[in-house]
């Protein structure tokens, strides 16, 4: 952000956390990198509407070492899933422009290993990762 702002690069990527720069005319959004139009800008096109076909969000998880008691782990998912649906969680999320969609352990394991798939095809089509 600093470099940005201060004119040492052109472009960078943010969440709405900085909604007060684009609104006090020290940077543009050009472009919302999910499916669908956020309501917080919702004259920033997504990049689709641009006609380049790319959605893209930080996504976040908890992960615990390999051998952690089945106890430990269902505490630490109920405590998740019961935070995703405090309204004072989604107020401050819905700040930033972040989606919260919990998924149990199982169900974020499967989407963790999907991305992950993606992001290494990705890499290897841009030469960035070797076979």
């Amino acid at each position: 952000m600093t470099a940005l702002l201060g004119g040492h690069i052109m472009v960078g990527e943010t969440n709405l956390t900085q909604l007060d720069k684009v609104r006090a005319g020290q940077m543009k959004m050009l472009a919302i990198a999910t499916d669908k139009r956020s309501p917080e800008v919702a004259e920033v096109p997504t990049l689709k509407d641009l006609g380049i076909d790319i959605q893209y969000g930080v996504n976040r998880g908890l992960v615990a070492p390999k051998g952690t008691p089945e106890a430990v782990l269902a505490k630490l998912e109920d405590a998740c899933g019961k935070a995703a649906k405090d309204p004072a969680v989604a107020e401050s999320m819905k700040k930033q422009g972040t989606v919260v969609r919990f998924l149990g352990r199982k169900d974020y394991l499967a989407f963790f290993e999907r991305e992950d798939q993606i992001s290494g095809d990705l890499a290897q089509a841009l030469g960035v990762k070797r076979k």
